[in-house]
Protein backbone atom coordinates (compact mmCIF):
# COMPACT_ATOMS: atom_id res chain seq x y z
CA UNK A 1 0.00 0.00 0.00
CA UNK A 2 1.05 3.48 -0.47
CA UNK A 3 0.83 6.32 1.88
CA UNK A 4 -1.33 8.87 2.43
CA UNK A 5 -0.35 12.41 0.62
CA UNK A 6 -2.99 15.37 0.44
CA UNK A 7 -2.85 19.01 -0.14
CA UNK A 8 -4.01 19.70 3.29
CA UNK A 9 -0.82 18.10 4.93
CA UNK A 10 2.00 18.64 2.31
CA UNK A 11 2.80 21.75 3.46
CA UNK A 12 4.90 23.47 1.30
CA UNK A 13 1.42 23.22 -1.56
CA UNK A 14 -0.27 26.05 -1.74
CA UNK A 15 -4.14 25.64 -0.78
CA UNK A 16 -4.91 26.52 -4.33
CA UNK A 17 -2.64 23.33 -6.10
CA UNK A 18 -5.85 21.52 -7.34
CA UNK A 19 -6.80 24.69 -9.31
CA UNK A 20 -3.23 25.62 -10.40
CA UNK A 21 -2.69 21.82 -12.00
CA UNK A 22 -5.64 21.80 -13.62
CA UNK A 23 -4.82 25.19 -15.16
CA UNK A 24 -1.06 24.22 -15.84
CA UNK A 25 -2.46 20.96 -17.58
CA UNK A 26 -5.06 23.13 -19.87
CA UNK A 27 -1.72 25.17 -20.81
CA UNK A 28 0.33 22.79 -21.91
CA UNK A 29 -2.30 20.56 -23.48
CA UNK A 30 -2.54 23.71 -25.45
CA UNK A 31 1.04 23.85 -26.40
CA UNK A 32 1.19 19.82 -27.09
CA UNK A 33 -1.81 20.19 -29.59
CA UNK A 34 0.05 23.08 -31.37
CA UNK A 35 2.94 21.60 -31.44
CA UNK A 36 1.62 18.16 -32.68
CA UNK A 37 -0.47 19.87 -35.42
CA UNK A 38 2.69 21.38 -37.39
CA UNK A 39 2.69 17.79 -38.81
CA UNK A 40 -0.94 17.90 -40.47
CA UNK A 41 -0.90 21.67 -40.96
CA UNK A 42 -3.18 22.99 -39.01
CA UNK A 43 -3.04 26.69 -37.80
CA UNK A 44 -2.32 27.56 -34.58
CA UNK A 45 -5.06 29.89 -34.42
CA UNK A 46 -7.73 27.49 -35.20
CA UNK A 47 -6.73 25.01 -32.57
CA UNK A 48 -6.46 27.94 -30.16
CA UNK A 49 -10.01 29.34 -31.39
CA UNK A 50 -10.92 25.93 -31.05
CA UNK A 51 -9.96 25.21 -27.64
CA UNK A 52 -11.83 28.71 -26.29
CA UNK A 53 -15.14 27.06 -27.95
CA UNK A 54 -14.21 23.84 -26.28
CA UNK A 55 -12.57 24.09 -22.75
CA UNK A 56 -14.69 26.65 -21.14
CA UNK A 57 -18.26 24.80 -21.82
CA UNK A 58 -17.04 22.01 -20.97
CA UNK A 59 -15.63 22.63 -17.62
CA UNK A 60 -18.85 24.58 -17.00
CA UNK A 61 -20.79 21.92 -18.22
CA UNK A 62 -19.31 19.09 -16.34
CA UNK A 63 -19.90 20.86 -12.61
CA UNK A 64 -23.64 21.44 -13.82
CA UNK A 65 -24.11 17.44 -15.10
CA UNK A 66 -21.98 16.58 -11.58
CA UNK A 67 -24.48 17.70 -9.86
CA UNK A 68 -27.88 16.86 -12.53
CA UNK A 69 -26.39 13.26 -12.25
CA UNK A 70 -24.73 12.84 -8.74
CA UNK A 71 -26.12 14.91 -6.61
CA UNK A 72 -29.60 15.93 -7.83
CA UNK A 73 -31.41 16.35 -4.53
CA UNK A 74 -28.92 20.09 -4.06
CA UNK A 75 -31.11 21.13 -7.12
CA UNK A 76 -33.81 21.83 -4.93
CA UNK A 77 -32.09 21.99 -1.77
CA UNK A 78 -29.22 24.83 -2.08
CA UNK A 79 -29.92 25.29 -5.88
CA UNK A 80 -26.65 27.79 -5.36
CA UNK A 81 -24.07 24.57 -6.04
CA UNK A 82 -25.41 25.26 -9.52
CA UNK A 83 -23.20 28.00 -9.33
CA UNK A 84 -20.37 27.00 -7.24
CA UNK A 85 -18.22 25.92 -10.23
CA UNK A 86 -15.05 24.90 -8.00
CA UNK A 87 -17.08 21.89 -6.54
CA UNK A 88 -17.81 18.53 -8.35
CA UNK A 89 -16.71 17.69 -11.61
CA UNK A 90 -17.97 15.16 -13.78
CA UNK A 91 -15.34 13.99 -16.44
CA UNK A 92 -18.06 12.44 -18.69
CA UNK A 93 -19.86 14.89 -18.42
CA UNK A 94 -17.48 17.49 -19.16
CA UNK A 95 -16.23 14.80 -22.58
CA UNK A 96 -20.20 15.14 -23.58
CA UNK A 97 -20.50 19.08 -23.47
CA UNK A 98 -16.51 18.91 -25.15
CA UNK A 99 -18.04 17.18 -28.07
CA UNK A 100 -21.25 19.06 -28.16
CA UNK A 101 -18.94 22.22 -28.23
CA UNK A 102 -16.44 20.65 -31.09
CA UNK A 103 -19.54 20.01 -33.39
CA UNK A 104 -20.70 23.52 -32.94
CA UNK A 105 -17.14 25.05 -33.40
CA UNK A 106 -16.70 22.70 -36.32
CA UNK A 107 -19.46 24.38 -37.60
CA UNK A 108 -19.20 28.04 -36.71
CA UNK A 109 -15.48 28.04 -38.16
CA UNK A 110 -15.88 25.74 -41.25
CA UNK A 111 -14.01 23.24 -40.41
CA UNK A 112 -16.19 20.61 -40.08
CA UNK A 113 -14.79 18.94 -43.28
CA UNK A 114 -11.48 18.22 -41.13
CA UNK A 115 -13.50 16.98 -38.08
CA UNK A 116 -10.85 14.06 -37.57
CA UNK A 117 -7.44 15.72 -38.02
CA UNK A 118 -8.78 18.98 -35.78
CA UNK A 119 -10.18 15.78 -33.28
CA UNK A 120 -7.09 13.88 -33.11
CA UNK A 121 -4.69 16.85 -32.20
CA UNK A 122 -7.17 18.27 -30.20
CA UNK A 123 -7.37 14.43 -28.04
CA UNK A 124 -4.01 14.62 -27.84
CA UNK A 125 -3.59 18.10 -26.11
CA UNK A 126 -6.90 16.33 -23.37
CA UNK A 127 -4.92 13.77 -22.44
CA UNK A 128 -1.89 15.89 -22.09
CA UNK A 129 -3.90 17.82 -19.51
CA UNK A 130 -5.48 14.94 -17.96
CA UNK A 131 -2.73 13.51 -16.50
CA UNK A 132 -2.02 16.95 -14.40
CA UNK A 133 -6.31 16.90 -13.60
CA UNK A 134 -5.98 13.46 -12.52
CA UNK A 135 -2.82 14.33 -10.27
CA UNK A 136 -4.66 16.99 -9.28
CA UNK A 137 -7.16 14.29 -7.95
CA UNK A 138 -4.89 12.03 -6.08
CA UNK A 139 -3.65 15.12 -4.34
CA UNK A 140 -6.76 15.73 -2.76
CA UNK A 141 -8.02 12.04 -3.31
CA UNK A 142 -11.97 13.01 -4.08
CA UNK A 143 -12.01 9.59 -5.78
CA UNK A 144 -12.26 7.18 -2.88
CA UNK A 145 -13.17 3.38 -3.76
CA UNK A 146 -13.31 0.28 -1.61
CA UNK A 147 -11.75 -1.15 1.16
CA UNK A 148 -8.45 -2.97 -0.32
CA UNK A 149 -4.84 -4.28 0.59
CA UNK A 150 -4.13 -3.67 -3.04
CA UNK A 151 -0.32 -2.89 -3.80
CA UNK A 152 -1.53 0.67 -5.24
CA UNK A 153 -4.30 1.12 -2.37
CA UNK A 154 -4.13 4.40 -0.54
CA UNK A 155 -3.82 4.26 3.38
CA UNK A 156 -6.53 6.91 4.10
CA UNK A 157 -7.00 8.32 7.61
CA UNK A 158 -10.09 5.44 7.87
CA UNK A 159 -8.12 2.25 6.79
CA UNK A 160 -6.55 1.09 3.10
CA UNK A 161 -8.51 1.74 0.04
CA UNK A 162 -8.45 2.45 -3.78
CA UNK A 163 -7.94 5.82 -4.87
CA UNK A 164 -9.86 5.76 -8.82
CA UNK A 165 -8.30 9.44 -9.23
CA UNK A 166 -5.02 8.16 -8.95
CA UNK A 167 -5.09 4.74 -10.75
CA UNK A 168 -6.51 7.08 -13.79
CA UNK A 169 -3.47 9.23 -13.45
CA UNK A 170 -0.96 6.30 -13.60
CA UNK A 171 -3.58 5.11 -16.32
CA UNK A 172 -3.44 8.19 -18.64
CA UNK A 173 0.44 8.99 -17.69
CA UNK A 174 1.31 5.26 -19.07
CA UNK A 175 -0.98 4.09 -21.26
CA UNK A 176 -3.00 6.74 -22.82
CA UNK A 177 -0.17 8.99 -23.57
CA UNK A 178 1.94 6.70 -24.41
CA UNK A 179 -0.34 5.28 -27.34
CA UNK A 180 -1.00 8.89 -28.32
CA UNK A 181 2.51 9.94 -29.40
CA UNK A 182 2.64 6.19 -30.94
CA UNK A 183 -0.39 6.67 -33.48
CA UNK A 184 0.35 9.84 -34.09
CA UNK A 185 4.32 9.12 -34.94
CA UNK A 186 3.43 6.08 -37.27
CA UNK A 187 0.47 8.31 -38.81
CA UNK A 188 -2.65 6.57 -38.56
CA UNK A 189 -5.59 7.57 -39.91
CA UNK A 190 -7.32 10.91 -39.18
CA UNK A 191 -10.00 10.21 -36.16
CA UNK A 192 -7.37 7.18 -35.25
CA UNK A 193 -6.78 9.04 -31.98
CA UNK A 194 -10.66 8.93 -31.05
CA UNK A 195 -11.33 6.01 -31.38
CA UNK A 196 -8.41 5.15 -29.27
CA UNK A 197 -9.53 7.59 -26.12
CA UNK A 198 -13.19 6.20 -26.66
CA UNK A 199 -11.83 2.24 -26.21
CA UNK A 200 -9.29 3.02 -24.28
CA UNK A 201 -10.72 4.73 -21.58
CA UNK A 202 -14.36 3.14 -21.61
CA UNK A 203 -12.96 -0.11 -21.39
CA UNK A 204 -10.78 1.61 -17.90
CA UNK A 205 -13.78 3.74 -16.59
CA UNK A 206 -16.36 1.20 -16.87
CA UNK A 207 -14.95 -1.70 -14.43
CA UNK A 208 -12.83 1.00 -12.56
CA UNK A 209 -16.46 2.62 -11.13
CA UNK A 210 -17.45 -0.88 -9.69
CA UNK A 211 -14.54 -0.03 -7.23
CA UNK A 212 -16.20 3.46 -6.01
CA UNK A 213 -18.15 4.62 -3.02
CA UNK A 214 -20.80 6.63 -2.56
CA UNK A 215 -21.41 7.41 -6.46
CA UNK A 216 -24.62 7.54 -7.42
CA UNK A 217 -26.32 4.67 -9.50
CA UNK A 218 -29.00 4.19 -12.17
CA UNK A 219 -30.30 0.38 -12.70
CA UNK A 220 -26.80 -0.85 -10.78
CA UNK A 221 -24.44 1.44 -13.53
CA UNK A 222 -23.07 5.11 -12.34
CA UNK A 223 -23.64 8.04 -14.96
CA UNK A 224 -19.87 7.55 -15.99
CA UNK A 225 -20.73 4.25 -17.35
CA UNK A 226 -23.16 4.56 -19.43
CA UNK A 227 -20.53 7.53 -20.71
CA UNK A 228 -18.68 4.94 -21.13
CA UNK A 229 -21.30 2.61 -23.27
CA UNK A 230 -21.87 6.13 -25.46
CA UNK A 231 -18.06 5.92 -25.63
CA UNK A 232 -17.93 2.91 -27.16
CA UNK A 233 -21.03 3.25 -29.39
CA UNK A 234 -19.31 6.86 -30.57
CA UNK A 235 -15.83 4.85 -31.54
CA UNK A 236 -17.80 2.71 -33.74
CA UNK A 237 -19.46 5.51 -35.46
CA UNK A 238 -15.73 6.90 -35.99
CA UNK A 239 -14.36 3.95 -37.42
CA UNK A 240 -17.78 3.66 -39.78
CA UNK A 241 -17.18 6.95 -41.49
CA UNK A 242 -13.22 7.03 -41.33
CA UNK A 243 -12.26 7.20 -45.05
CA UNK A 244 -9.78 4.68 -46.18
CA UNK A 245 -6.91 7.49 -46.23
CA UNK A 246 -3.99 8.32 -44.27
CA UNK A 247 -4.09 11.05 -42.26
CA UNK A 248 -2.25 13.79 -44.38
CA UNK A 249 -5.09 13.19 -46.64
CA UNK A 250 -7.90 13.97 -44.45
CA UNK A 251 -8.53 17.45 -46.36
CA UNK A 252 -10.75 15.53 -49.35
Amino acid sequence: MLPYYSIENITWLPSNTFGLLVMFGCGLGLIWTIHQARAINIPAKALITAFIYIVIPAYLGSHILAIVFYQPHLIFSDPAQLLKFNRGLSSIGGLLIATIAFILYLNISGNLYRWRSFGDVLMQGFIVGWIFGRLACSLVHDHPGQFSDFFLAIQYPEGSRHDLGFYEFLYTLSILFPLSIYIHRQRFRAGSQLIMFCLMYSMFRFPADFLRVADAQYFGLTPAQYGCIGLLILAGLIAFYMPDKTIQADKT
